[in-house]
């Protein structure tokens, strides 16, 4: 496991994800073996993780470097753990924290926020019809199957930087974007914000409920991999493309009271022609999951947006 976490570049996070996947081939269905690996090698790795039981199960929970949503946690000496399982459906039960050493050195399982693993073994191409003003375009894109399977097994992790940080594979990059860039290169830059815009809305919607039964919120390589996006994978992978291919900063405008999000784009028109202003920049509201909405329509209201730097 050393060995592929060097060749691989896996973080905390990847290396718990190949032990679990390797606990449960060789557990052969027993549950609670397959915790116990999992502990074993993680404790073993110097991780800071805990053991609680009770008579019907065995949770493995771990300190992390980052925030992961709607999964059960404990809170032992101060620090937030969660459990390692990540089952949003797991239902909360009294629990005994077995009593095993912990190092004093332990670390919390760490996430590389800037980039992720270097996993390129399963590839897939894949095309993209759209048609913009009366012209049909089709976007061949080179798919890193393995960083999507990678991106399906991480746990809920919060809005942030990290999904335009991670952004599109390097193939992902070197067919999507500069096809798109080709596309545009005679626009304007609100041309080119409306041709992006109408490229994400053309794509197929769908509730993460639906489609997984939970909220997850996917990442640009997994969105263009999937069949259906919903309104978060849309603006984060618009504001990565708009960010790739028109040279503009964004940022992400979460709606909590109607569970909705879109993105402000930094504003290429006059002041007082600009939607609203933070972080002493002028912006553009941009709605990707809403067909026929150009750049500045929407039927959100601004002012009870909480805004998410990337």
């Amino acid at each position: 496991a050393d060995e592929y976490a060097e060749q691989l570049n896996l973080d905390g996070m990847a290396y718990l994800m190949l032990v679990q996947k390797v606990s449960a081939k060789i557990s052969k269905g027993d549950e609670a073996f397959a915790v116990l690996f999992t502990y074993a090698a993680l404790n073993k790795k110097g991780m800071d993780v805990l053991l609680a039981a009770n008579e019907k199960r065995m949770t493995l929970y771990g300190s992390t470097t980052f925030n992961i949503k709607n999964v059960l946690y404990v809170v032992r000496n101060g620090k937030v753990y969660y459990d390692l399982s990540f089952d949003q459906g797991k239902e909360p039960m009294n629990e005994q924290l077995i009593n095993l050493p912990v190092a004093a050195n332990a670390k919390p399982i760490g996430l590389n926020k800037y980039s992720p693993p270097s996993l390129t073994a399963n590839a897939e191409v894949k095309t993209i019809p759209f048609e913009y003003e009366s012209t049909v375009y089709f976007f061949t894109i080179h798919l890193n199957q393995s960083l999507v399977a990678y991106y399906n097994d991480l746990p809920g992790i919060e809005i942030s930087k990290i999904y335009l940080n991670y952004g599109l594979s390097e193939k992902g990059n070197h067919t999507l974007v500069e096809q798109l860039k080709d596309a545009t290169s005679y626009m304007s830059k609100e041309k080119v914000v409306n041709f992006i815009l109408a490229f994400i809305q053309s794509l197929d919607y769908a509730k993460d409920a639906e489609v997984l039964g939970k909220e997850k919120f996917a990442f640009p390589e997994e969105s263009m991999a999937n069949d259906y996006t919903d309104c978060e994978d849309r603006s984060m992978l618009f504001a990565y493309l708009v960010r790739e291919v028109a040279h503009l900063q964004s940022v992400g405008l979460l709606y909590s009271n109607s569970s909705h999000m879109n993105v402000a784009v930094e504003s290429w028109k006059k002041k007082e022609e600009s939607d609203f202003n933070v972080y002493e920049m002028d912006f553009v509201v941009c709605e990707p999951s809403g067909k026929g909405f150009k750049a500045g329509q929407q039927t959100m209201d601004v002012s009870m947006a909480k805004v998410v730097k990337w």
